[in-house]
C-alpha cells in the first residue's frame, strides 16, 4: 500500500505540485528563521548597521530568489542520478526523478520545521548563540559552542535528516526502477553522495580559511 502510494506520488505529473509544496515550506522557513526568530542579527554581523540592514535583504532576496535555487539545485541532483542510471543502461524520466528529488527535500525540510518548533514554542528564551549552534540530530550537538564554523559546518553534514534524504533518493530509484536496493544505494553514494561530500569540504576549507 504504501509502495503504490509513493509511485503514485513519483509520477512525472506531480513534478509542479511537489515543487510548489516544497518553495512554499522553505520560504514560510526562511523567512521565520531569518526574520522572527532572528531578533537581533548583530550576533550575526558584527554590529555593523549597514552589515545588519545587508543581512536582513539578503535573506528577504534569497526567500523571494528560492524557487529558482531550488529549481536549480533540484536539476543538479536529477543530473546526477540521470547520469548513474544511464551508465547502468537505465532509462528514466528526468521529470520524474527531479519528483523524487523533491521528495527528498520534502522530507529534509524537517530540520528547518524542528528550528522553529524549538524556537517559537519549547526554546523561547533562547539566546542568538543557540540559534545558530542549533543542529537537528546530527554530530554538530555534541560540538562545543566555541567550535570554528568549518567544522560545525562539516559535522552538521551527518545529520539524521540528511540520512532521510539519501533513505529518500534510494528507496525512490528502487521502486521506479525494480532494480536491488544495494545497486541503487551503490548509485546515489557514487554520484549524489560523492558530489555532496566534495561540496561540504569545500565549504568547510573556505569556511576555515576565512575564520
Amino acid at each position: 500500500m504504501k509502495s503504490k502510494f509513493i509511485d503514485s506520488l513519483l509520477e512525472r505529473e506531480n513534478f509542479w505540485y511537489l515543487f510548489a509544496l516544497i518553495c512554499l515550506l522553505n520560504m514560510l522557513s526562511i523567512y521565520v528563521i531569518h526574520q522572527i526568530i532572528i531578533t537581533d542579527p548583530h550576533y550575526f554581523t558584527g554590529g555593523n548597521a549597514k552589515a545588519n540592514s545587508l543581512y536582513q535583504n539578503v535573506w528577504v532576496i534569497i526567500c523571494i530568489a528560492y524557487p529558482a535555487l531550488c529549481f536549480v539545485k533540484v536539476s543538479i541532483i536529477t543530473g546526477l542520478l540521470q547520469f548513474g542510471l544511464k551508465n547502468m543502461k537505465i532509462e528514466v524520466p528526468f521529470k520524474q526523478l527531479m519528483s523524487l528529488a523533491i521528495v527528498g527535500e520534502i522530507v529534509f525540510w524537517i530540520q528547518d520545521l524542528a528550528q522553529m518548533v524549538w524556537f517559537l514554542f519549547i526554546h523561547t528564551g533562547y539566546t542568538m548563540k543557540e540559534v545558530d549552534n542549533f543542529s537537528f540530530l546530527s554530530l554538530q550537538f555534541f560540538t562545543k559552542p566555541d567550535t570554528n564554523e568549518a567544522a560545525k559546518t562539516l559535522l552538521n553534514f551527518f545529520s539524521i535528516p540528511e540520512l532521510l534524504f539519501w533513505f529518500v533518493l534510494i528507496f525512490g530509484l528502487q521502486l521506479i526502477t525494480k532494480v536491488s536496493l544495494k545497486r541503487m544505494a551503490k548509485l546515489v553514494f557514487l554520484t549524489y553522495g560523492l558530489a555532496s561530500i566534495l561540496y561540504f569540504l569545500l565549504k568547510s576549507y573556505y569556511l576555515y580559511k576565512i575564520s
